[in-house]
């Protein structure tokens, strides 16, 4: 065994450029099955949370067409305040009872930097939020986001009440996602970069997702790293209320209450907005989903046809080429499973080497382990001819070939 395994080592020197050139399609072609199946998780994930979500109703959303009006609203002490005059008006109870309207905020576009060794150590800043220091996604929401989304954990009871009185508290109560329950538990305190403190009441479930509707990929979001905090909105802040625009969602069963939204932003002169239904986001995220799926799928699939025909090629080529060492060996008291043994041995070398890429931009995930489904079978297709070409010659034959 051990020989064979040196004699594969000195084949993989001696044949070093076919080595790297099956390498790289290897790699690809790994690389892409990945790709492909990291999609088709978030197509199954968009049904499992559209299916488990607790809306009666449609969810709509707002965005500004124009960005840039954002500052000139803020740095205008008159747009500021028409701003913060006309959201009162149009998010008072009675207005929003009088549209059949219900709100909840997801704002995910700030971070938070967490002063604590343990999570300096732990490396979930990095492995979640792609980030170099201590930094991680903060997600402010309001207490009925959990329902919405049906999103469980391990809570303080009545962990929703504590979540909303929490809003004026000292220390702020935080709902943090499945990494931080490895090195916090409930009841524990961290502090931010400001020296403001914050209280654990809670850790989400592993695998707890939630839909984005404005999210350009219109894939999940993973809230495994994710600090989730009450949405504090003052009302006379003109800063908070702009960042309402991304992130307030409104639960009705027409788009009225937006359209009078719309309209009465227009008539001040504040903002352009668009109103978006979450169905129509959910469906053309479905869509570029599927679009990529496609152009992955056929990308890869070319690229996989073409390394396992080159693959099986070079084997085939390899096993002309070392027929008379092969005979030479089995005369010498070696059989074919140790030929088989040599040739598979690079076979599978090629298929660690290539999967290692995959390895580093996947991690340990689902992804990661259909790929390593689809490597042994890629690897035993690779070898199923070479294998019946070497069972189908005796040593004579071996050796005539060998000779030719």
């Amino acid at each position: 065994m051990i020989n064979n395994f040196l004699f594969a080592i000195d084949d993989i020197f001696s044949n070093y450029k076919k080595f790297i050139a099956g390498f790289l399609q290897i790699m690809v072609t790994f690389i892409f099955f990945a790709i492909v199946a990291s999609k088709v998780k978030s197509l199954f994930m968009i049904s499992y949370i559209e299916k488990n979500m607790v809306i009666d109703n449609e969810v709509y959303t707002f965005m500004n067409c124009i960005p840039a009006d954002i500052g000139t609203v803020i740095n205008d002490e008159e747009k500021r305040d028409k701003l913060i005059n006309l959201w009162k008006e149009v998010s008072s109870d009675d207005m929003l009872a009088s549209y059949g309207a219900k709100i909840y905020v997801a704002d995910n576009e700030s971070k938070i930097t967490i002063n604590d060794a343990r999570y300096a150590q732990s490396g979930i800043a990095k492995e979640n939020s792609l980030t170099a220091d201590n930094r991680s996604l903060k997600l402010e929401v309001t207490a009925n986001f959990f329902d919405i989304f049906s999103l469980k954990g391990n809570f303080v009871p009545e962990y929703k009440e504590v979540f909303v009185a929490g809003e004026n508290a000292d220390a702020t109560p935080v709902i943090l996602g499945y990494s931080f329950s490895k090195i916090y538990e409930i009841g524990d305190s961290f502090k931010d970069e400001k020296g403001d403190e914050y209280r654990i009441i809670g850790f989400l479930n592993k695998d707890s997702y939630y839909l984005y509707p404005s999210s350009l990929s219109g894939e999940p979001v993973d809230l495994g790293g994710y600090v989730m905090i009450p949405a504090k909105l003052d009302a006379d802040e003109a800063t908070d209320v702009c960042r309402l625009i991304d992130g307030i969602y409104v639960i009705s069963n027409t788009p009225d209450y937006c359209d009078y939204v719309q309209r009465r932003m227009a008539e001040e002169e504040l903002f352009t907005l668009d109103v978006r239904s979450f169905t129509y986001e959910l469906e053309s995220g479905i869509e570029y989903l599927k679009d990529g799926i496609k152009v992955n799928g056929f990308l890869g699939g070319i690229v996989c046809a073409f390394a396992f025909m080159g693959l099986v090629g070079n084997l085939v080529q390899y096993i002309s080429d070392y027929k008379r060492e092969f005979a030479i060996n089995m005369l010498c008291g070696s059989d074919k499973a140790g030929i088989i043994t040599r040739i598979y041995v690079q076979v599978l070398l090629l298929v660690i080497f290539g999967i290692i890429p995959t390895v580093i931009l996947y991690g340990k995930s689902v992804e990661l382990m259909c790929t390593v489904v689809f490597a042994i079978i890629f690897s035993l297709g690779i070898m199923a001819y070479p294998l019946i070409l070497i069972r189908r010659f005796t040593i004579e034959e071996m050796l005539k070939r060998g000779t030719e």
